[in-house]
This record gives C-alpha cells, structure tokens and sequence, in this order.
C-alpha cells in the first residue's frame, strides 16, 4: 500500500509542475479524500463488496471565462483535470490510480456567491493494480485488465473562504470498466462524498467577458460516421473480435447548443459471429446473419469543437440475439471537431447496464441547408 501511494504522489508532483509552467491565467489546485461503497449492480459481484473504498485527488482547474460564446452560456464553467488514488480494501480488488479530464457546470447563477453548486461529468483512464488473472486472480470479476475506461458524474458544493480559498463537497458516482475489451466484464460503480479544499492562484486576473448577441444559423446535417471496436466474446480467448458500425443520421439544430438527430446503423460483429458458430456446428444448420440494424435517435449537446453525444437505438434487424444484449442499446461519449466537418468520437455503447464495446469512430458532416434566425 504504501508503494502504491509513493507512486501515486509522485504522479500528482509531475501532473502539477506540467500544469503549473508558465501559468498567468487564474487557475485552481485542488486535493480531496474520498469515501464511499461499490454498488451491487449486478449478483456475480457480491464476494467482492468487503469494506468502504477511500480515496485521495489531486487536481488542477483551468477556468473559462467567456472568451467564447458556450462558456457564457453554461454560465462561465470549469475545466479540472484529476489524478485519484482509490483502495477497495480488498485483495482481490486491489487499488486503482486513475486520470481523468472533468467539466464543472455551475448551477448558482451569481457567480459573486461565495456558495456555489455545480453539476459534474468527467471521463479518462484507470491502472488497476491487481485485475483479473484467470490463474492468479479468477475472482476479480469486475476490474479485469489493467487499464480500463472511466466515466463519472456527480454534484459539486463550494464554499468560497476568501477570493483565493475554498473548500468544497461531492457527491459522485463513478463507474471503471474496459467494456467487453476483455472478459470478465462486471464493471465496478463507487458512489462517494468527496470532501477537500482548493486554492485559485491569479484571482485578481478572474474577470467574465460577454459576449454581444448574434444571428444563430439553425442548419441541417447529413452525418455518416464509421467506428471500430476491439472485444473478447470469451474468457482468455486470445485473439480479439472486432465490432465495425456504420451510421447515417439527418441531425438539424435545435438551438446554438443543442442538435437533434434520427437516422440507421449497421454492425458487423465478430464475436456474434462466433457464438453463431459454436452454436450451429453441424454442415446441414443453417446459420443465421450475425449482422444487425438498427434505428437510432440522439442528440448533440456542444462544448466549442467538442460535444457529449447521447443515442438510443432499436435494433429493427437481429436474426440471432447474443447472450447479453436486448432490442434497445444506447451510446454515451464525446465527439470532436477535428477540422471543418471531420470529426472524431468515442462512444460506450450499452445494452442497459451491459456494455458491449466502447467505439473509436470517424465520420464527417454535411451542412446542406441554412436557415436564419436570432
């Protein structure tokens, strides 16, 4: 344990002297400990909840102060980039080191308050440091390989002490999981109040800018976009699968940060392939279409270049059904705007509480109509 920590607080002293250099813009460091339980989301996890995970975060704030037009509109919110240490108090578990990159989205509407509330959401990567091994480890069922995927939200309190102090509370629900990148995929979902303090350096440099109004162009999108997904389909299976989805969606905006959309997709997954195959082993079965189609609703709700993307979908095609999807799947994830119409994502796609694969995708979109309005 005490290695564990070593290495961690030497993290956080390389994450702070690379986010301190030539800092003159307001910036906030922060630390916070963490308490909290693991959520019994599903029967096979139960051995594993023993005791009450803690943890330590070390952060760095980098605040937006209106500079564009979608800060002032989310009221002037936060930037914070975390390294979180957190111990399970369990063996088998074991401890994870994580980095993830948060967004603050203040709720208070003065920001002269001295108390303020903010909705979270955040995203990044987790280390574990004992996962599964179906030799040494078989009963961790919920972190099985070392590096595995983040996503967190939760609500923020912050009191301001003077200008420069503060301290603050959380509570958040966490969820660490490789979806389906390798097997066992459990997942592990913390729920826990965080309690800390913060200092902002240049505060005397904090002052929010307007932006003047301007003529929003509703417009509307053809998007197309292709992703690609590795997974295990079985337990130690060696070689990985390969999930490959087509979209195409007509997307029109809503407002300046919002933009709804409804279009199709296609996927051609290998481990479903597999299953058919083990399935129907004999030369007279007849095997049917591992592929499937879907109708898919969604919308895009904008941060700049960048968006936090959300689609459910019904799959209208599924000739076999896979041992653990449903009719209904969902997307969660962020989309970014590389250069014009190109753009890039990465996307959880689940069926409820079951991820099937996490998508690296690459699409572009068509802007074909414009209409204008204030």
């Amino acid at each position: 344990m005490k290695k564990n920590i070593r290495y961690f607080l030497f993290l956080v002293l390389i994450f702070f002297s690379i986010s301190l250099k030539a800092q003159k813009k307001p910036f906030e460091i922060g630390f916070n400990t963490d308490y909290g339980f693991i959520l019994k989301h599903t029967k096979g996890i139960g051995h594993l909840i023993k005791a009450h995970p803690y943890g330590l975060t070390a952060s760095f704030g980098k605040l937006h102060l209106g500079k564009q037009a979608w800060q002032q509109h989310y009221n002037y919110p936060k930037t914070q980039y975390s390294l979180t240490y957190f111990d399970f108090l369990n063996p088998i578990v074991g401890k994870t080191i994580s980095a993830s990159a948060n967004l603050f989205i203040p709720i208070t509407k003065n920001k002269q308050k001295r108390s303020q509330i903010e909705f979270h959401i955040g995203t990044g990567f987790v280390y574990a440091t004992n996962p599964f091994d179906i030799d040494k480890n078989p009963q961790n069922t919920v972190l099985s390989s070392k590096i595995s995927y983040l996503m967190r939200a939760g609500l923020h309190y912050q009191y301001n002490i003077t200008k420069n102090l503060q301290v603050k509370t959380s509570l958040q629900l966490t969820h660490n999981s490789n979806a389906a990148r390798t097997l066992p995929n459990n997942g592990i979902n913390i729920v826990s109040l965080s309690v800390g303090t913060a200092y902002l350096f240049n505060a005397e440099n904090v002052v929010y800018q307007k932006q003047n109004p301007t003529i929003f162009e509703k417009k509307w999108h053809l998007q197309t976009v292709v992703a690609l997904s590795p997974i295990e389909t079985f337990i130690n299976q060696g070689k990985k699968d390969w999930v490959v989805n087509w979209g195409l969606y007509l997307a029109k905006d809503v407002n300046k940060m919002l933009r709804m959309s409804i279009g199709t997709d296609i996927s051609w997954n290998e481990g479903i392939k597999r299953q058919i195959e083990k399935k129907f082993l004999l030369p007279t079965d007849t095997r049917p279409d591992y592929r499937r189609a879907g109708l898919v609703v969604g919308g895009e709700l904008f941060f700049g270049k960048m968006s936090l993307q959300t689609q459910f979908g019904y799959y209208f095609y599924r000739p076999f059904p896979s041992r653990t999807d449903q009719p209904f799947y969902q997307r969660y994830g962020l989309r970014y705007y590389v250069w014009e119409g190109i753009y890039t994502a990465i996307l959880l796609k689940t069926h409820a509480a079951i991820a099937e694969s996490v998508e690296f995708s690459l699409g572009y979109n068509f802007t074909f109509k414009k209409k204008l309005r204030k």
